[in-house]
């Protein structure tokens, strides 16, 4: 299967975005938490697992190993070329002589979430069964919030509304993968009380923040620092794994001989 990633050959040279020096002190922080996922998941019964498994999150259950590679990513935004004006909403990269791009419809391949051109982020207010269960809360819920109320829906009359609590914290955790002290917003609230809505909103719009298309943009760079999965299967996300941790100089080495 080819990549659906753009990489070519340019005879424009462009600018990188950013002057970044080879080494420097500093922290990458990653707030998509898939234990979350899977903790949702298995914590729902055989039914609502079922309907979890044909939601639009399904892509996110049983994704494959991904530690996260700080080294890694900072050769890619030391590599991060500045953006034509009519094409904000992409990102491309300069690798050896190849410049790589990454856009919304490359994420959609990649993540599996849904993308829209003509978005609409517009969300009718309607009862929310979910909402009651924070009124102390007066409006401040965080996405921790969400997680001890999940956990402490035990009766089999709760499964519903587990079920729909278990979606928010997907999308909180993993999808949005909001700061621990962001606010959930409300909408999510009553979106969620319609499933079939809830379903098909454009969240991969929302969610454009992943690391793992990174492989799929560099075929060379997947074959190096992680392992295929699966045998090409979609979305793309499902067919990468990285199971170690790579140290800075290896990673270094790699770049540097493309160049």
């Amino acid at each position: 299967m080819t990549c659906c990633l753009s990489s070519m050959l340019l005879g424009t040279e462009r600018e990188y975005a950013f002057n970044i020096p080879p080494t420097c002190s500093g922290v990458v922080t990653n707030r998509c938490d898939l234990k979350v996922v899977e903790h949702v998941f298995k914590n729902l019964d055989d039914e609502h697992q079922d309907l979890f498994v044909e939601s639009c999150f399904r892509p996110l259950v049983h994704i494959p190993e991904l530690k996260l590679s700080s080294q890694l990513i900072h050769h890619l935004v030391a590599r991060t070329l500045k953006s034509p004006d009519y094409e904000k909403d992409a990102v491309w990269f300069k690798f050896g002589e190849k410049e790589a791009r990454f856009g919304l419809q490359e994420f959609s391949l990649v993540s599996g979430l849904k993308i829209v051109d003509d978005v609409s982020y517009d969300v009718a207010k309607r009862s929310s069964s979910l909402l009651d269960l924070f009124k102390e809360k007066k409006a401040k819920i965080m996405k921790k919030d969400l997680l001890e109320q999940f956990d402490g829906l035990v009766e089999k009359e709760d499964a519903d509304l587990k079920y729909k609590l278990g979606l928010l914290i997907v999308l909180e955790y993993a999808v949005l993968s909001n700061e621990c002290r962001t606010l959930v917003d409300e909408r999510w609230f009553h979106l969620v009380e319609d499933l079939e809505l809830f379903n098909n909103y454009p969240w991969g719009n929302l969610s454009y923040e992943y690391t793992v298309w990174a492989f799929e943009a560099l075929p060379e760079l997947g074959r190096k620092f992680g392992q295929t999965y699966g045998g090409g299967r979609l979305p793309r996300m499902m067919s990468w794994k990285m199971s170690k941790q790579w140290r800075s100089e290896q990673i270094s080495m790699f770049f540097d001989a493309s160049e």
